[in-house]
């Protein structure tokens, strides 16, 4: 989408104009509260970093623009990996989702999140989605050391 609407801001005679493509690994922002989820787990992803990352991008990127814009270093490296080798990054990255989505997920009523209508909730930057999964991870040590 990015480079289609570059190419029609180039064919349209806006040169100043420049779209950058900002490529986060993920953070913890409402993404994951206002993405649809039909997939039955609390919606998550390993290794999130804070959104402040991100904001520092989109801000550097006024600034100094280019097409893309990998955001820390999961992001870049993923990026390298996925040059060299698609199919093998695409597979691992599902394999993470999956885990962290579905096989370890406390388990979520299906949404459409913010698909078809605004939501009221979930406006701010940062979306707790860190902390609640350490709370997550402490809750099920505590259950394993129970009697």
């Amino acid at each position: 989408m990015d480079e289609a609407l570059n190419q029609e801001l180039r064919l349209s005679g806006h040169k100043k104009i420049k779209v950058v493509t900002i490529e986060p690994w993920a953070f913890d922002t409402p993404f994951w509260r206002h993405a649809a989820n039909y997939s039955g787990g609390t919606p998550r992803m390993a290794a999130m970093d804070e959104p402040r990352k991100v904001v520092n991008a989109v801000i550097y990127s006024s600034l100094h623009p280019k097409k893309e814009r990998a955001v820390a270093t999961k992001a870049k490296l993923t990026r390298f990996f996925h040059h060299l080798f698609p199919h093998t990054t695409e597979r691992f990255s599902a394999n993470i989702v999956h885990r962290y989505q579905i096989k370890t997920a406390p388990p979520a009523p299906p949404t459409s999140g913010s698909a078809f209508q605004p939501m009221e909730t979930g406006r701010g930057v940062d979306d707790g989605v860190r902390q609640r999964m350490k709370q997550e991870k402490q809750n099920r040590k505590q259950k394993k050391q129970a009697p």
